[in-house]
């Protein structure tokens, strides 16, 4: 953003976030003229345009601005060079839009006349045109530029097709305009020599799962070759566990890899991924319960003092256990009748947990109140620690681990890497 509408923002950021604000539109308008004026006197075009762009946006905000401009000619020729200024600023479609609706404002103020109008339009049309040849405005299918008939000249059409092409081309870019080519492609004016220019770029164009549908609309047959392309098909086995754990097992893989197609059967054109479990051991500890005091000089001086009655002392209860699984499970993959992975995947998941409950305060004579603060450093590193793990999601954990070896197998990692 340029250092004037930078300053602008800010302004609009103050008159907002700090002074009173007037309730009527009304006087939201004539405050928003006031502060233009004395804007205006300090020399601050680019806030004093801005608060007149505000107040047109306000009832009687026109009749406020014309009143301006006649009581102080000057100011008018300042608005309107901060309205060419902006122009000049101007790098997105986006910010084109705005620029339209800010001149569609003004006129509809009356506040210049006729032929100056047109010459505002006019200069943001050829700063428009002029930038999305240069590429100084990047517009491609996607961005709105119905304010800009021009723009759908086969001349500036040609342009913003590339440069989506381009997009799209582009590995690392997170702007995916798939939809809008399509609704170009199916437009009866798109001749049949850019629909084959298309077609005959597509595998350039990174199209991924999520886009195929899009694309088939048009190319049905690249569609369905690209769904092949971005498919392994894997035939999956377990070895040394009962059908729970590979129906577990694949709901895991499902839910972290992408581009896989189930196969029931093994063929040469199948990956045959097997599961084998050599070791799986859980453990869990019997949770064990204790009883922690501490005297009032052991708690921090300061809760002590205002929060404990004379000679009380400080409770809470501390619940332990543990839980733990020891694994060992080889993956490996065999495709076309050869051995193209084999791994060992072993470790150990969970431990011991401890939780802290029903801190209190028990005075001399034995009455009980609860204690809404922790008592000292002690208990802090006591009851700072891991919280009760369930088996089940240390199964999960495991689970996640498998899922990890798999992804080292090079053709499931590299369909997974392209959806």
């Amino acid at each position: 953003m340029k250092p004037w509408a930078l300053i602008a923002l800010a302004a609009t950021i103050l008159v907002f976030g700090c002074a009173p604000y007037q309730k009527t539109v009304e006087e939201q308008a004539a405050y928003h003229v006031s502060e233009a004026r004395a804007y205006i006197s300090k020399g601050e075009i680019a806030l004093a345009g801005n608060q007149i762009d505000i107040a047109l946006r306000r009832q009687t905000g026109a009749l406020k601005v014309r009143e301006l401009f006649a009581n102080d000619p000057k100011s008018r020729q300042l608005y309107y060079s901060y309205i060419e200024k902006g122009m000049g600023d101007i790098s997105t479609a986006g910010l084109a839009a705005l620029a339209f609706d800010q001149l569609t404002t003004a006129r509809s103020a009356g506040i210049f006349s006729d032929d100056e109008m047109k010459g505002l339009f006019a200069k943001l049309e050829k700063t428009v045109t002029e930038g999305n040849e240069s590429g100084s405005i990047a517009i491609d299918l996607a961005d709105e530029i119905g304010y800009f008939p021009v723009l759908k000249e086969p001349h500036h059409q040609k342009i913003i097709v590339e440069r989506t092409l381009k997009l799209l081309q582009d590995p690392n870019s997170r702007n995916r305009p798939v939809k809008w080519l399509v609704e170009y492609i199916k437009n009866t004016s798109v001749v049949s020599l850019d629909r084959q220019k298309i077609e005959t770029l597509l595998p350039t164009l990174n199209i991924r799962r999520e886009e195929l549908e899009l694309i088939s609309e048009v190319f049905p047959d690249f569609a369905a070759a690209r769904k092949e392309q971005l498919t392994a098909r894997v035939f999956f086995q377990v070895k040394g566990g009962d059908r729970i754990l590979k129906e577990d097992l694949l709901q895991a893989i499902r839910a972290k890899i992408r581009g896989i197609e189930w196969a029931a059967a093994s063929d040469q054109k199948t990956i045959t991924l097997t599961i084998e479990r050599l070791r799986h051991d859980e453990r869990t500890q019997q949770e064990r319960s204790q009883t922690i005091t501490y005297a009032q000089h052991e708690v921090n001086i300061i809760q002590a003092a205002l929060l404990m009655p004379r000679n009380a002392a400080y409770l809470y209860d501390v619940t332990s256990g543990g839980a733990e699984i020891e694994y060992g499970y080889v993956v490996t993959a065999v495709f076309d009748g050869k051995n193209i992975h084999d791994e060992l995947v072993r470790g150990k998941v969970g431990g011991e947990y401890r939780r802290c409950q029903n801190a209190r305060i028990q005075n001399v004579f034995g009455g009980v109140t609860s204690a809404g603060f922790v008592a000292n450093s002690h208990m802090e590193q006591m009851c700072g620690g891991s919280q009760a793990v369930s088996i089940d999601s240390l199964r999960s954990e495991v689970y996640s681990k498998l899922v990890e070896g798999i992804l080292k197998v090079r053709p499931i990692k590299a369909m997974h890497d392209l959806n």
